[in-house]
């Protein structure tokens, strides 16, 4: 469901004001917005190749493979935390509509005030505490494909600072419209 509100920090909306007039900053977060969807589109296929190929061998053939069920965990955790990222800077996270259309100008900004500050007290612990979790868990190799089980949780750190990257954006568009 699109958000349509007039607090929406939708990037595809023409009414955007970064739309517009794009800083560098915004244009560079374009660029990487982008490249999220690219990676996210090959992390996806990724998966798909490697469940239809453990479909085909497994049934196919009676033989599974080892690797494809770590090949999709490691694409799901890093889609996950990417797609989360991606949904912060669209502003398609779930969000309670029929409130903010019963509140005042001055109320929906304040709203937004504390949401904005209630995602960044959120989101600054996770960025922290998923580095030490994944630089911790960097020794430690995945069975079958004997990939870093640190890259499998650094998802976490980086899906979270670039939530906390496209908050700030929106929170400085969504909160500086009259």
């Amino acid at each position: 469901m699109e958000n349509k509100g007039e607090f929406s920090h939708d990037l595809k909306s023409e009414s955007c004001p970064t739309i517009r007039g794009k800083t560098m900053i915004t244009k560079l977060l374009d660029i990487i917005q982008r490249v999220l969807y690219s990676v996210i589109g090959l992390l996806v296929l990724l998966m798909t190749v490697a469940n239809v190929l453990q479909v085909f061998y497994r049934y196919g053939l009676h033989a599974a493979l080892r690797w494809p069920e770590e090949v999709s965990i490691f694409s799901m955790m890093w889609v996950t935390m990417l797609g989360g990222a991606v949904l912060s800077r669209r502003g398609a996270h779930i969000t309670m509509d029929f409130i903010m259309a019963r509140l005042s100008e001055k109320s929906k900004r304040t709203l937004l005030g504390i949401i904005f500050a209630l995602c960044l007290v959120f989101y600054v612990p996770m960025v922290y505490y998923g580095y030490k979790f994944s630089a911790l868990t960097w020794g430690y190799v995945s069975p079958s494909t004997k990939l870093s089980m640190g890259m499998l949780y650094s998802a976490i750190p980086v899906g979270f600072f670039l939530m906390i990257i496209f908050t700030l954006e929106a929170a400085s568009v969504d909160l500086k419209r009259k």
